[in-house]
């Protein structure tokens, strides 16, 4: 699949009671991860279950867990902001 194709499936929701993440999403396997104050975008995955996003805005400290069960476990590539 391209970035392209994931970026367009992808809809960004925003993590409340974060410190450094800003936002985000989640599409067939993928996670895409805004961090605050940074334009670029990271891309996580693959095999990510939905789940995992959802504990991420559930939870009242979504960096543990993002950092606990999402970037210890998967790879990761940076999509560069064209703004």
């Amino acid at each position: 699949m391209k970035t392209s194709e994931l970026l367009a499936k992808i809809e960004m929701l925003p993590v409340h009671k974060a410190r450094n993440l800003d936002s985000v999403g989640w599409a067939d396997g993928y996670m895409v991860v805004q961090f605050r104050g940074r334009p670029d975008r990271w891309v996580y995955g693959p095999n990510i279950a939905e789940v995992e996003r959802d504990k991420i805005l559930r939870v009242p400290f979504p960096d543990s867990i993002f950092n606990k069960c999402v970037k210890a476990h998967y790879q990761a590539f940076k999509i560069a902001s064209t703004t």
